[in-house]
This record gives structure tokens, sequence and C-alpha cells, in this order.
């Protein structure tokens, strides 16, 4: 009871109305297509986008998350959930209909089939993957001039369905994605009801999604990735068609962009990844240089602002990169995707991971699922066996850590707390001090009595790792303790994709009250 009350009263009450609102209205009527008079669609000009990835091969076999499916003599089941929900959501997005070395009668043929099945269609008439299905099809019949009754009649029901079920009840990044497809389904049908709508939530949800330092609220480098390619899309559309509606949204959109792409060339490695901070993994969005080519495409360019409100850091020096994670674990109100995984640090060194998340490698809610948000999972300290912040049930937060900077100075220093451990009278500081070929980290953990504490450095699969006396010795550089009571050697999974998961070698370092780390890098 206790973790229900402090998961549900961050809540705003516009969530509490909608989830009220449409557990009534799901009893009284599922959601379902209405077939209604469509105007007449128009000829969009659209830039090239980024290509999806090999989603799709011959004879109808599906590709998503790293989960291979072969439906049987090409009867694709739309429903089909065997991998999970997250699995049967990629199917329905359409992503592979910008996927190239496909015919396009092939997937013309997909877009038929989805459409004589579509009344019995579960997962996919939900308001999230109709809007991912709404852009990935406009976008397909826009470049190959396609005109289609049945699909155009189709398309019209689904954003039909899309405005009458909008996520207020969810919010976040799920809102943000309804009003990108209502943005296009506007453009397609020329249709101000749906453009006011979509206009409407951009302006308010951009204005509070995207934060001071560019950063996505919700602080996942991955969603960060997936929202620009989706704004780039939008400026892409509203800047190429300037003859349906006002071209007032295109600036917003643009200073956006340009401030999300700012942020991410600052939160990328110097190999090209990005640090897997709270719900992140490779292979799910665009990587960082596709959506840099595709601005510069589109005459948008990064606006650099320090790192500040979304509370991340980087420390940058000739041989290494580390980025700090002292930002809170989103927004209170939809914390969904978060870890606890608060003061933590990733670090690669001459362009190699060395310390590294263990990732995230699925979504379903279970053991692996809990275990992944752990404060054990990150490279961050633990009090006794208390979790700084609750995560639970796939996609909740009960009491979380609230961080507090409290002295830095840009690519040297940066001292934080959080309060992760407040209700039994414990605060964890850490203290970063990076200079050229050396990073110090101390970590004091106060409150009486004294308490087992244990700080964890996650390293990457490709790292040898030896324990000498009081060092852990890499071919990268040397981790050396002071004032540890033990240090031991563990295996771990480390799963830098959807359902791929590989054995790499954890240090845990107990210790109580002040444990000091010196990171010599080679």
């Amino acid at each position: 009871m206790i973790r229900y009350y402090h998961t549900l009263r961050h809540l705003k009450p516009i969530q509490l109305r909608y989830r009220l609102y449409y557990a009534l209205l799901n009893r009284l009527r599922q959601p379902r297509l209405r077939q209604l008079p469509y105007p007449t669609p128009q000829a969009l000009q659209l830039q090239s986008g980024i290509e999806a990835p090999e989603i799709l091969s011959a004879y109808h076999s599906f590709t998503f998350l790293n989960q291979e499916w072969e439906f049987p003599a090409g009867e694709i089941d739309w429903n089909e959930k065997r991998f999970g929900k997250l699995w049967a959501y990629n199917l329905n997005y359409f992503d592979y209909l910008r996927q190239q070395g496909i015919s396009v009668d092939e997937r013309l043929g997909l877009v038929r089939d989805f459409i004589q099945k579509q009344d019995q269609s579960r997962d996919g008439i939900e308001p999230y993957p109709i809007s991912l299905r709404a852009i990935n099809w406009v976008k397909f019949l826009s470049r190959h001039d396609i005109r289609d009754g049945a699909i155009d009649a189709s398309l019209f029901a689904q954003l039909d369905l899309l405005s009458r079920r909008l996520e207020y009840h969810l919010l976040g990044n799920h809102l943000l994605e309804n009003g990108f497809g209502l943005l296009f389904g506007s453009y397609y049908f020329n249709d101000t009801r749906l453009y006011r709508l979509a206009e409407g939530i951009l302006r308010q949800e951009l204005a509070e999604q995207v934060l001071s330092d560019g950063g996505h609220f919700e602080r996942s480098p991955m969603y960060h990735q997936t929202i620009l390619e989706r704004l780039l899309d939008a400026v892409n559309l509203v800047g190429n068609n300037p003859g349906l509606f006002d071209t007032a949204l295109l600036p917003l959109l643009r200073e956006k962009a340009a401030q999300m792409l700012g942020w991410l060339q600052q939160m990328t490695f110097p190999n090209g990844q990005i640090p897997l901070f709270n719900d992140s993994a490779f292979g799910i969005a665009p990587e960082t240089y596709q959506l840099a080519t595709y601005a510069t495409r589109l005459g948008i360019k990064p606006q650099i602002l320090p790192l500040g409100e979304s509370g991340y850091r980087k420390f940058q020096y000739e041989g290494y990169t580390l980025f700090a994670d002292a930002a809170p674990v989103g927004p209170d109100y939809i914390p969904g995707h978060a870890h606890a995984d608060t003061l933590s640090v990733q670090l690669q060194v001459n362009g190699q991971n060395l310390l590294v998340d263990t990732g995230t490698s699925t979504y379903e809610k279970d053991q692996r699922r809990q275990a992944e948000r752990s404060t054990a999972a990150h490279n961050t300290v633990q009090i006794s066996h208390w979790e700084q912040s609750e995560v639970w049930d796939g996609f909740r937060v009960a009491r979380r850590a609230y961080p507090r900077i409290l002295e830095e100075q840009p690519n040297v220093l940066l001292r934080a707390s959080h309060d992760g451990y407040a209700r039994y009278g414990y605060t964890h500081t850490r203290t970063i001090h990076c200079e050229a070929g050396r990073i110090s980290i101390e970590d004091d953990v106060s409150g009486p009595p004294a308490l087992p504490c244990r700080a964890y450095w996650h390293f990457h699969p490709a790292i040898a790792v030896q324990l000498e006396g009081n060092e852990l010795v890499t071919p990268l550089g040397r981790l050396a303790f002071q004032n540890a009571l033990k240090i031991e050697l563990h295996t771990y999974e480390y799963a830098p994709e959807f359902n791929k998961r590989l054995e790499g070698v954890k240090a845990i370092v107990t210790f109580e009250g002040r444990l000091r780390t010196e990171c010599l890098v080679s």
C-alpha cells in the first residue's frame, strides 16, 4: 500500500482523470475504428529521411529486438505476442516501409494485409502504434505517389481513433508521439481539426519535454534520439509543404531540433555510442551520426548549450571520456523509463568502453527487468540492501532519489549528493575530479551508525580484469581503492541491446563511511 501511495501521489490530475475515463470507456465499449468520409489526400513533398535497418526478409520474416519470427505461408498475425508486447508494437509500427531492398508492391501488400485484419487488431490500434504507423504510412504513400482508397479510408479511421484516445493518462513521449502522428495525418488529409490538435500538443509538450540544455526530460539518451528523429521528420514535413497550413510551427520545430542535436552530440562518446543511462540500448533509435546527417540536409545546425538541467555531465580529456549522472530519475509523473542509477558513471578510454551500464535487454515485467533497473546494476553505491530509488513492476517508481549538485567546475569537478537513502537516515555524496590521465572518485556515506556499503564497477565484457592487492588492473587503466574493506570480482550480464546479453566482470567494493577510487587511464 505504501509503495502504491508513493507511486501514485506524483501523478498529475489529468493523468488520474484520463485513467478513470478510459477505464470506464473500455468497460462500455472497446476501442474500434469508425469508417468515416475522409478528405482528399494531398501530394506531399518530403526529403528522404533515415532508412530503416534490416527488419523484414523474404517470406514475411520479421526481426525486432534481436528476435526473429517467420509467419507461416505469409499469414501475418498482427497480434503476435510470443516475444512480448514490445515486439508486437514493433510489428505494428511499419518502420519496415522505410527499408530498402524490398519492392514497393511487397510493402504495399503488408499495408493491405493489415487493413484486411484491422478489425481484429488489439495492440495495433492502441494510440502509440497508430501514431508511429501514421507517420510511416504517410511517408511511404507520399514518396511513391500511391493513391489507394482503402488505405486512405483506414488511415483516416486510425487518426480519428487516435484523436479520441490521446494518451493523457501517460503524457511524456507517448503524448508527444501522438502529436507527431496527428501532424502527419493533418498534412496528408489537409485536415484543420487534426492540425489544431497536433499543434496544441506539440507546442505544449515540446516546451516542457525539451529541457533548457536541450536534453529530453525523461533522461534516456535512446529516447532522446527517437524524439529527435521525429522532430526532424516534422521539420521535413512542415518546411517542404508550406501551402497547406501556416508555417508558424516551423520555427519552434527547428529550434527544438537544433537544441536536441546539440545536447546529443555532447552526450555521445567518441566512438559514436550513447551512454546507456536509464532505459537505453543500441539498435533501437537512429545513431547520432545519422541524425546529424539528416539535420544537415534540412539546414539545421546543432545549438550547443552547456549541460545543465538534464543533470548529466561530461568530462573529456585526451584519451578518455567520462559521463556522470546527477540527473533526477525523470519527470515525477512519468518515471517509467528510470533506473536506480543516480550518481553512476560510464567511461571510455581511447574509444573503448571500460566502465559501462549493464544496459536494458527487456521491457517484460520480470525479474530480469527488475535487476537491470536496480541500484546494483549501475556504477554507484548501495547502502546495506536498500534501493536508492524504488523501481518496481517494470515501469513504476515509488520513493525516488533526488540529486543535488553541490559544486562543479566544468570538465574538472562535480560534487553531488542524493536523498534516496534519507528515509533510513543516510546520505550518499560523490565527488568526481578529473585531469589528464587521472580520475578521482570519492564516495562519502554519512549517517550513524556506519553500515556496510557497496560500490559497483561494471567492466565491458571485452575488458580483462585482474585483482592485484587493492587495485584492479585492465589493459585500459588501473583502479586503486583507499579504505576498501573487501574487493570481489564477479560475473554479470551486460545487455547492450534488447535480448542480447554478454558475460562481463564487475567489481564489488565494500566499505564503510568513505571510499576513494583512483583511476589511472593508459
